[in-house]
């Protein structure tokens, strides 16, 4: 896979994941924490009356005829079923109540001879008020159990707004979100993207192979030491013309590298990249290859991959015999 498509696959899996949790999760919470504030907002008999309407919806009536009298006054009774309740509502959703908060809904209950409590709030309760309840036979209702109940009780308008503004937010964060995405696939596109001027490693080791060396030749006493043999280079063929076909410019190009006497081998690994592999660690198989290369128009400025042999501490490299 290229490192371009590598890079848009990335953005996509990073921009879709984000869109999905903030849709799905952020947006309920960004919803809850507006439906919170608009409750805070409330003065507290109308934030009483929606609990006694929410306690309406599971079967409960108020024992007395205006339940939440002429004041601000913080308990009602209900009823359910013969069973009698103390409702106690705390109206602020920065309430973090304890186990010290239900000491005086406890003492209403006694006094009101009710079966059982339930305290209700905007806010959040503590894990020891949590366990004193449930000892006591206190049901403990937080902002977030509230919210789930009373929003279908709200005005169609007043839920939308909340709604609509749980909305804008999550779109503002899956923008932010796709933006860092397009980010991450552009930065991995361009770290994983080949430098030609800058060496890379061999994938795999290249296979050493034996090459028989000569055996050394005592002179004789009085005899000089035979000379080196001539280095034997592959016919030069005639230059061909601009006009041929470049695919066989390509295959004879190829054939003729693959001749030179320090290449080992070589082969198309790209359109424009010709790998050879050497035989020698020294420049003369370069100067060869660009002598070839020079007879081909077609092929004469392609890159050239050249793999050192085995065991040479030189690094692969990529160069060009002529510019474009």
């Amino acid at each position: 896979m290229s490192p371009f498509v590598l890079g848009i696959v990335c953005t996509f899996a990073i921009g879709l994941a984000a869109s999905v949790y903030v849709w799905s999760v952020r947006r309920r919470q960004a919803e809850l924490d507006a439906g919170l504030t608009a409750l805070a907002a409330m003065r507290w008999r109308d934030f009483a009356t929606l609990v006694l309407r929410m306690l309406k919806e599971r079967g409960y009536s108020p024992i007395e005829q205006h339940p939440l009298g002429s004041g601000d006054q913080a308990d009602f009774l209900v009823q359910r079923a013969g069973e009698q309740c103390v409702v106690s509502c705390k109206h602020g959703s920065a309430y973090h109540l304890n186990a010290g908060d239900l000491k005086e809904l406890d003492n209403n209950i006694r006094l009101h001879d009710a079966t059982c409590g339930k305290m209700v709030t905007a806010g959040q309760f503590t894990q020891d008020a949590r366990a004193e309840a449930a000892k006591q036979h206190i049901e403990l209702i937080d902002g977030a159990t509230l919210w789930l109940e009373v929003a279908p009780l709200l005005p169609d308008a007043q839920l939308q707004h909340l709604q609509s503004i749980a909305s804008a937010k999550s779109q503002r964060e899956i923008g932010i979100a796709w933006l860092f995405a397009v980010l991450v696939g552009v930065a991995i596109a361009w770290l994983l993207s080949p430098r030609a001027d800058e060496p890379v490693q061999v994938a795999a080791a290249t296979p050493q192979l034996s090459v028989p060396q000569p055996a050394a030749i005592s002179p004789t006493v009085g005899q000089a030491p035979p000379a080196a043999a001539p280095r034997s280079l592959p016919p030069q063929p005639q230059l061909v013309s601009p006009q041929q076909q470049e695919s066989d410019q390509r295959q004879d190009a190829l054939s003729a590298i693959k001749a030179l006497p320090d290449v080992e081998r070589a082969l198309w690994s790209t359109q424009s990249t010709l790998s050879v592999f050497t035989l020698v660690d020294k420049e003369q198989p370069w100067t060869d290859i660009c002598e070839v290369l020079d007879r081909y128009p077609a092929v004469r400025a392609v890159r050239v991959q050249l793999t050192p042999p085995a065991g040479s501490t030189s690094p692969v490299r990529f160069r060009q015999c002529y510019p474009y």
